[in-house]
């Protein structure tokens, strides 16, 4: 069974590339995996004159976090499944790129698929990309999917949702070498 990997990063934007998934690969041999990164939690201290101390622990907000994402996700995992696929999810906590090429090694992944803000430049420089950093070091293939929702002015939310498979790009890299 081929084992991908879906970095989710909690927005509905990341979602966007389960329609490419689902069209392109075949349920009977996929494994998809949905991940998601989040902050690390740090112990959290209330203490207010006239009310109890609380404490809020660090494995207690991980698993609020763990929790929170399997309850998000579980609408996107039955319909998966329903599709024919097996699917799992998986909570990480620290810096997204490192836990996800962590990842990849550890779970001998065989494809990633991710969804791409598409964002150029100074916006790019300034933020970021995972997205673009796991295309340029993944040791596997990665399948992006750059959504143009930029170019849709004056629509509602629902609009775009409708037309969420049809205003993008897919790329899919087979094998990216630095050098």
């Amino acid at each position: 069974m081929n084992k991908v990997l879906i970095p989710i990063d909690g927005s509905e934007f990341s979602l966007q590339i389960l329609g490419y998934v689902t069209r392109f690969l075949s349920p009977s041999t996929t494994h998809l995996i949905l991940l998601y990164v989040a902050e690390e939690p740090q112990l959290v201290e209330i203490e207010e004159p006239g009310f109890d101390d609380l404490t809020i622990y660090v494995d207690e907000a991980e698993a609020s976090i763990r929790t929170n994402f399997a309850d998000d996700m579980l609408p996107h995992v039955r319909a998966l499944e329903k599709a024919g696929f097996t699917v799992s999810m998986q909570a990480r906590f620290g810096d997204p790129v490192p836990e996800i090429e962590k990842y990849i090694e550890e779970e001998a992944i065989d494809l990633v698929a991710m969804t791409t803000h598409g964002r150029t430049g100074l916006s790019r420089m300034v933020v970021g990309s995972v997205a673009q950093h796991v295309l340029q070091h993944a040791t596997v293939p990665v399948m992006l999917y750059r959504a143009r929702v930029g170019y849709l002015k004056d629509v509602t939310d629902t609009q775009i949702d409708n037309y969420r498979l049809r205003v993008g790009d897919i790329l899919l890299v087979t094998h990216v070498t630095q050098g």
